[in-house]
């Protein structure tokens, strides 16, 4: 089996890891630069963005085959999944395939507009693992299940408009608590951080994924309107930042 994931502060990988058991090859998409993916089990393991699936686990299953009769998908989620599986669904579809079966697994939110309260956190947290050991126990028998859908209108678009142009998470700046440590250069998955007198933004392929906000170790970066505080802080526990690092760049 291989699970192809997609996280930005630890939840989607903390969840791979776990339907891995250490068996199954737990796989980078945004350090994954192959065209084709073969096995008898496929799964996607990926956070919900306003309502859908990341920009980049869109632009992996339009450019990777996967070759698999059975594909299943796992999402994180505050709350909802939104169109998410059916998005992932059809673009399966235009490849002559299907999504077998999909769960949602909801955790912490790390988007600091919609901040989980604190305590809440722990609950979710500590309900992973059964969750998680439910899907382990669907996918090892095959269980198929209806491509569903939360019962929202397609609303990503607008979503995304407001994150934007309300919350002005597109102006992405530094201040002056930065120490040039590197960590927004190396955690970005796509690349979109320089390093030149201080981080600048390319902004060219940004997923806002929230990565380089959460990771910062001076908490020197604030997107618009959004900055981090103690009651939006947020990584997965079993999550370190060093592992983080490592699996962007392998």
């Amino acid at each position: 089996m291989k699970i192809f994931y997609f996280s930005a502060t630890g939840n989607s990988l903390s969840v791979a890891k776990q339907l891995s058991d250490g068996k199954a090859e737990v796989i980078n998409i945004a350090a994954f630069d192959q065209n084709t993916a073969e096995d008898h089990s496929i799964g996607i393991v990926f956070p919900v963005f306003c309502y859908d699936i990341p920009l980049i686990v869109k632009r992996f299953l339009l450019n990777t085959a996967l070759k698999s009769p059975y594909i299943w998908a796992a999402a994180t989620c505050g709350s909802t999944v939104g169109y998410s599986f059916v998005t992932i669904n059809k673009l399966l579809k235009k490849r002559g395939q299907k999504l077998s079966y999909c769960k949602k697994i909801v955790l912490p939110d790390s988007c600091i507009a919609f901040k989980t309260p604190l305590d809440k956190q722990p609950q979710m947290l500590s309900a992973q693992k059964d969750i998680v050991k439910k899907i382990s126990q669907d996918i090892a028998a095959k269980t198929e299940n209806p491509v569903f859908k939360d019962k929202l209108l397609p609303i990503n678009g607008a979503a995304w408009w407001g994150m934007k142009n309300i919350f002005g998470i597109k102006n992405k700046r530094v201040n002056a608590d930065c120490d040039k440590c590197g960590v927004c250069v190396r955690i970005c998955p796509v690349k979109n951080i320089e390093m030149r007198d201080k981080p600048v933004f390319i902004n060219k392929d940004c997923e806002n994924c929230f990565a380089c906000i959460q990771w910062c170790p001076k908490r020197a970066i604030s997107f618009g309107k959004l900055k981090i505080d103690d009651a939006s802080k947020y990584n997965h526990p079993d999550i370190t930042l060093q592992e983080m690092l490592k699996n962007n760049q392998s």
